[in-house]
Formats: C-alpha cells, sequence, structure tokens
C-alpha cells in the first residue's frame, strides 16, 4: 500500500511537471512568434538615451508608447495597453528576470504594431506592467522591444545621429571599413551571447540593451577573474521586471577586456549573486556604431568619430537617494566612500541638496534628478535627518578605485 502511495504521487509530481514544461514551451513558441507585415522595408527610427537605455516610439491600436530597446528580453506589453485592444490571454506561465525573482504573467499577442512606419503582426508579448520595478517605469510606459523582432532583421544604432535604421536586406547597410565582425549565437530564446577575453580568459556574455552599462558579470565569473581591491554597495540591488532585492552589489576593475581588436583596460564592472549572466549592455553604443544581423550569427562594430572618454576606475560620491511616501531617502551606500565616511546610512533621509530643500514630488523626478547630478557635479552638500535631528555634510567625489 506505501508503495502504491509513493507510486501515485510520483506519476502525480511527474504530471505537474509535465503540464509545466508544456506551459513553458507553448509560452515560448508564442512569445518568439512576430514578423514584418511586408518585404523589402527599410526605416530609420529616432531614439532617445536616458540612463544608458534606448526608447523608441511604438504605436499600438491608436497611441504610440516609449519602448526600451532590449535585445536580452521578450518582447511585452502592459495589462491596460491589453485590454484597451483586446489581446486575448492564452496562458499564464512563471517568468523569471534579470536579477532572478520570479511572477506569475500572462502571455498574449499583439496583433499589430508600428514603429516609423515599419508594421509588424502577430507578435508574442508578456504581460508586464513593472509595478514592483518603479526605475523601468520611469523609462518605458509601453514595454520592452525584444528578441522576437531583433533578431529577425537587420538592426543598426546610430547613437550620434540617435537614430536605428531597421531592415530586411543587409545591403541596405553601410559599414565602414575598420568594422569588425563579432560571431553571435542565440539559445533557444533567441537572446544574443558574444565571446569577450576578461584578464586573458574566454567569457560567455549575454548582449543586452535592456542593460544600461557596459560590463556586468556573475558573482561566480567575478570570483575567478577579479584580482584587485572590490567595493561593496548596500541597500537595493539590480531591478529586474518583477522588482529589487536587498542584496550588496560589488564593483570592482577588471585589467583587460578584449573584443576581438578592441580592448579596454581598467574598466569598472558590477556584479552580484542574483545577477543571471555576464552582460554587454548599451553603454557600447557611445563607443561603435552597432549593426546587429541575428539572423546570420552577427554583431558588426564600427568605431566612432568623437567618442567619449573610455571609463577608466571608479569616481563616485558613494550613495544613491530613492523616493518613498514623500521622502527622499538614502538608498544604498558604498563602502571607503565619501558618503559612508562622512557616516551615512541607508534609510537617512535628505531634506536639501546644495542648500535647496528638496521638491521631488514623484518617483522619477528623484531618480533622474539625482542621477544627473551625481554624475556631473564634484562636490555636493547633503542635509541629512538621522534620528529626528538634521546635520550638513559637504561630499567630494573621488575615485573608488
Amino acid at each position: 500500500m506505501r508503495f502504491l502511495k509513493r507510486l501515485v504521487g510520483l506519476l502525480l509530481l511527474q504530471g505537474l511537471f509535465s503540464c509545466s514544461l508544456l506551459k513553458g514551451y507553448r509560452a515560448l513558441s508564442i512569445v518568439r512568434a512576430g514578423e514584418a507585415s511586408r518585404k523589402t522595408f527599410y526605416a530609420e527610427i529616432p531614439f532617445q538615451e536616458r540612463m544608458g537605455n534606448l526608447l523608441i516610439p511604438v504605436t499600438i491600436g491608436q497611441e504610440t508608447y516609449n519602448y526600451i530597446f532590449d535585445s536580452g528580453a521578450h518582447f511585452s506589453v502592459t495589462d491596460s495597453i491589453r485590454r484597451l485592444n483586446h489581446f486575448n490571454q492564452k496562458l499564464t506561465v512563471q517568468l523569471g528576470s534579470a536579477n532572478q525573482l520570479k511572477s506569475k504573467v500572462a502571455v498574449t499577442r499583439i496583433d499589430q504594431l508600428k514603429t516609423a512606419g515599419i508594421a509588424f503582426k502577430k507578435v508574442g508579448a508578456f504581460v508586464l506592467d513593472f509595478d514592483q520595478a518603479p526605475r523601468i517605469r520611469c523609462l518605458t510606459h509601453g514595454g520592452l522591444f525584444g528578441s522576437s523582432l531583433i533578431r529577425k532583421y537587420v538592426w543598426q544604432i546610430d547613437y550620434q545621429r540617435k537614430k536605428i535604421i531597421a531592415t530586411d536586406q543587409f545591403s541596405k547597410i553601410h559599414l565602414p571599413q575598420n568594422t569588425i565582425r563579432i560571431p553571435v549565437s542565440l539559445d533557444k530564446r533567441g537572446f544574443p551571447f558574444i565571446h569577450l577575453h576578461v584578464n586573458g580568459q574566454s567569457v560567455r556574455f549575454l548582449f543586452d540593451l535592456g542593460f544600461g552599462g557596459l560590463f556586468s558579470l556573475t558573482e561566480g565569473v567575478a570570483r575567478q577573474l577579479v584580482r584587485g581591491p572590490v567595493i561593496e554597495r548596500t541597500g537595493v540591488g539590480s531591478e529586474g521586471a518583477h522588482g529589487s532585492l536587498q542584496e550588496t552589489m560589488k564593483i570592482a576593475l577588471l585589467d583587460s577586456v578584449r573584443l576581438n581588436q578592441l580592448v579596454w583596460h581598467k574598466v569598472p564592472v558590477s556584479y552580484a549573486k542574483s545577477n543571471n549572466y555576464p552582460l554587454v549592455g548599451g553603454e557600447l553604443a557611445k563607443y561603435y556604431l552597432i549593426t546587429m544581423d541575428f539572423s546570420h550569427q552577427a554583431l558588426y562594430l564600427s568605431p566612432l568619430e568623437n567618442q567619449p572618454p573610455r571609463p577608466e576606475g571608479f569616481a563616485h560620491f558613494g550613495l544613491s537617494l530613492t523616493y518613498r511616501t514623500g521622502k527622499v531617502q538614502v538608498e544604498a551606500v558604498y563602502g571607503s566612500s565619501p558618503a559612508q565616511q562622512a557616516g551615512l546610512q541607508v534609510g537617512d533621509e535628505i531634506t536639501a541638496i546644495d542648500g535647496r530643500p528638496i521638491r521631488f514630488s514623484t518617483f522619477c523626478e528623484c531618480f533622474f534628478s539625482s542621477n544627473a547630478l551625481f554624475a556631473t557635479a564634484k562636490r555636493i552638500e547633503l542635509t541629512i535627518r538621522q534620528g529626528g535631528s538634521e546635520r550638513t555634510v559637504e561630499l567630494v567625489k573621488r575615485r573608488l578605485l
């Protein structure tokens, strides 16, 4: 009798696993779908750059939305857009995100969308509202323009002219003579991977334009390759589609990163336990004309003229801010930084910056304004409320690594 119960239990478990697996395959087949409505197309899509992300206009129904151009994600749409356009839910599945958080989401199909006059049809999408991801909500009120379309056509990102060329004919793309071809492999989701040599070792990176930085690592890869000092950032960690984690993020310098003939020296890199893959991100577009022809397993990089200085070392005030319930608070603090040495702690309230009372009224206002200030300023004065009393500290940005 006991054996029979165990057998029944194993069969039920196997059945549940098989059902879950079949739903996963079905969801993947839906979200990998999508195609241009006509052959032989060419268009120049304008984009805005915010926090390293490329935002393009996408029209669904009668409305136009900002979409994040994201080679490392599936296509997505908000539930309000889905309901407004009467797109049916096909099924619900468990979906992971960049920081390993998971949530149940619906899968749908967008009948038609347009960008810069190009129409795409039957585009599969996950339904994501980013309710727990306020930074992503600050960037997009539409969703992610993902791999189902990026992997099938040719896309060229011209950062200096703020445009993305989209076409189904590679012959329409101009490549400068100094262009380098990088081999690309696609996984079963259609996500692109390339190999870089980090400190002399070959490492497989996800080419993820939804990541606004230049490079990041997983904790396991960093453990093998990072040789020098490490700065720890405590507080809120990386944000994915389903929210953020309270975790310690680490920042270190890599002696060298080589991509064919392209080499970076002393480049800062972040990593955390929750990171799924080593990433090459959207910041690369500031230095290279990027041409993606993933249907032919190719990525082309052409050095831009008048490039900004390449990152070397890591300079910072040592804190980031957030906005909660009408207050601006310290969200994270970097070890051995001016902020830590001034006694700032996660959760401290900031009431004034450079003697001016804070007037932020939304999370997004705080997010964009504080990041812009910390990126450009060399010295700031913060008024801090700790334990009912206020004090003012002056922070001078300095190189931490």
